[in-house]
């Protein structure tokens, strides 16, 4: 079934969606997504409850923020309100796509992650022109749309909870371009990762952490070290990571919140290690140390784990993958501040 994709928008906007219709076209083609919009409500349908109807059962929402977008009392207090609401059920996945220069960096919609990449306006002048723009805007939607897909078909096959990707062969490219973590470039081979050399460091530096206070902060070294390798093995094979892929990753597997803070401390695929040991320093000082341990046992092996996962399934040979399966499970279990029971560890 394809992933059902409702488009929320100002009227005034309809000539730029449509040119980002015609922009996810060949993945409607391909089978990979359904869309809806107000326009096709059939005559005769009471167009309120068609489009509330539509709303309820959409698996992606695109907010399109404009000016106009953040105006309209139907667009910004119905629609936003209800996709906010199915988020946080776990429902769906709420992504604004920004179309021009506006102020829209509030509750909720600062909760979410933007297209096009760092939010720069589709109609800015950071794209040398609009069809860039919506071709960066089509690949973030695909991105979700096969992480969705991915989700689903694990958990009718009652596979493992890590997030497997699916493979996407793509011919090799001649220049350096910018991907999208899960469609890769090109095809890396064996000795372009050692991801159990990378496993054992994180293994040996565990040992040596005396305190919860510096093995969380270990945890977000693992995280950088992870994102250094990854981006330097693109590196090698001319193409990069996009600069928000960490922060992808955390809002596509609903890890942007540690407890009750949010994961603001993250800049071009890095944790950013003197912040964040600074939170750590002064939570763990208070009477929600506890609750901050058992949040960090249970994030970041769970960060750690989505970064694995991409490495394993795109760079790492077929034959090898299952061994390194088995091994990260073993070793992820040792980043962790709980004893069986759930309490924890001194």
């Amino acid at each position: 079934m394809p992933v059902k994709i409702f488009f929320c928008y100002a009227h005034e906007d309809e000539a730029l969606l449509s040119q980002l219709k015609a922009h996810l076209k060949p993945l409607q083609r391909s089978g990979l997504i359904s869309f809806w919009y107000d326009r096709d409500i059939s005559a005769g349908t009471e167009w309120e409850r068609e489009i509330l109807d539509q709303l309820n059962t959409a698996q992606i929402i695109l907010l399109l923020i404009s000016p106009h977008f953040m105006s309209s009392e139907y667009c910004y207090g119905i629609e936003l309100k209800r996709a906010m609401e199915r988020k946080k059920r776990g429902e769906v996945q709420v992504i604004p796509i920004i179309l021009e220069y506006v102020y829209w960096q509030i509750e909720p919609l600062s909760e979410l992650q933007a297209l096009p990449t760092d939010a720069k306006p589709i109609k800015g002048s950071g794209w040398h022109n609009e069809n860039e723009a919506l071709l960066d805007v089509t690949n973030g939607v695909r991105f979700v749309v096969e992480e969705i897909v991915t989700k689903k078909s694990h958990c009718s096959a009652k596979q493992t909870p890590l997030n497997m990707i699916k493979q996407i062969s793509r011919p090799k490219a001649s220049t350096t371009v910018t991907v999208f973590p899960y469609e890769p470039v090109i095809r890396f081979q064996e000795n372009d990762f050692e991801l159990l050399t990378l496993i054992e460091r994180m293994e040996q530096d565990w040992k040596r952490q005396n305190s919860h206070e510096k093995k969380i902060t270990a945890l977000a070294n693992y995280v950088n070290w992870m994102m250094d390798a990854l981006s330097e093995t693109y590196h090698t094979k001319n193409a990069n990571l996009r600069s928000d892929t960490l922060e992808l990753l955390l809002s596509l597997n609903d890890l942007s919140y540690f407890g009750n803070y949010a994961f603001n401390i993250i800049k071009r695929n890095h944790i950013t290690i003197e912040n964040f040991s600074a939170l750590c320093y002064e939570v763990l000082r208070t009477k929600k140390a506890n609750d901050f341990l058992k949040e960090a046992s249970t994030i970041f092996p769970c960060i750690l784990s989505c970064i694995f996962n991409f490495i394993n399934i795109h760079i790492v040979p077929l034959l090898e993958r299952q061994e390194n399966q088995e091994i990260w499970e073993m070793t992820i279990k040792q980043f962790s501040f709980l004893e069986s029971d759930g309490s924890l560890k001194f």
